[in-house]
């Protein structure tokens, strides 16, 4: 015989089938609630295994990223600052409110010392003979302004804008009134009678030892 189902079903069949049973409108809906709430919870699980996959990699990007900031730093070679074995010499006149200049060219990055090693007061001319005047102690010039600084040139000409300045008398060469390092380029040192102070012509000499 053929089913209302559509399917072969001998008698055997029939005979052994189980009648089918009813559950109570109750405990189906309680049955579909646990179905429902079953797949939520399978979908939370599924998200939540997303997310602890995603975090897993973004944990181990992290570790990764502060690994690599945390390795030691490559070591520095250390800065080499030559020797100041070029000696270089300036002589020169300064006259009161003057300012005198001189330039000098620093190869490499290097150790930088100036120095006024010489000064004497010239003697001033009597207005009315013409006679030289000379002073009572020529080496008596006071402290006057000595200056490194670089080239440059301005509306009234060129001028060496200074890097250090200090004031300065007359000393050995061997104890520098300015020290300093310099990279390598072009520089300048002057002197000059800032606050007007000279009555005489002053002859100097400076000593510059740069690399």
């Amino acid at each position: 015989m053929i089913s209302p189902a559509g399917h072969w079903h001998t008698h055997k069949d029939a005979r052994n089938r189980r009648p089918a049973q009813t559950r109570p409108a109750g405990v189906k809906t309680e049955v579909r609630r646990v179905k429902v709430i079953s797949a939520a919870l399978r979908s939370n699980m599924d998200r939540v295994k997303r997310l602890f996959s995603l975090g897993t990699v973004a944990c181990a990007l992290a570790l990764a990223a502060t690994g690599c900031a945390s390795q030691d730093p490559l070591p520095q070679t250390p800065t080499v600052v030559a020797p100041p074995t070029v000696v270089e010499t300036f002589s020169g006149s300064l006259i009161a409110l003057g300012t005198t200049q001189h330039t000098f060219t620093v190869s490499q990055l290097g150790e930088v010392n100036i120095t006024l090693t010489a000064t004497t007061l010239e003697p001033t001319i009597d207005p009315e003979t013409g006679e030289p005047i000379p002073p009572p102690d020529p080496k008596a010039v006071p402290p006057l302004t000595l200056s490194i600084g670089t080239p440059t040139t301005t509306i009234f000409g060129p001028v060496c804008a200074a890097l250090k300045s200090v004031e300065a008398k007359a000393q050995a060469a061997t104890s520098p009134h300015i020290i300093g390092s310099a990279l390598a380029g072009n520089f300048c040192v002057s002197y000059a009678d800032t606050n007007g102070i000279l009555t005489n012509v002053v002859d100097y000499t400076i000593v510059v030892a740069h690399p």
